[in-house]
């Protein structure tokens, strides 16, 4: 189970990058907004709070 939240938050921390590099955008509130429902849709097994935590994992400096 651990592998599988871990590979999940890989996934969402690499999607929330790409949209960040691709939309110029490194503020997490406008991250949280662009990417939150798509990608809680995308892993509904993912925990809400491992989900945001990915989010602002790829929005640091």
């Amino acid at each position: 189970m651990l592998d599988e939240t871990t590979r999940q938050f890989t996934q969402v921390f690499n999607a929330v990058c790409a949209y960040g590099w691709h939309h110029g955008e490194k503020n997490g509130v406008r991250l949280h907004h662009a990417t939150y429902y798509e990608l809680r849709e995308a892993y509904p097994r993912l925990n809400s709070n491992v989900l945001i935590q990915a989010r602002i994992k790829a929005a640091e400096p």
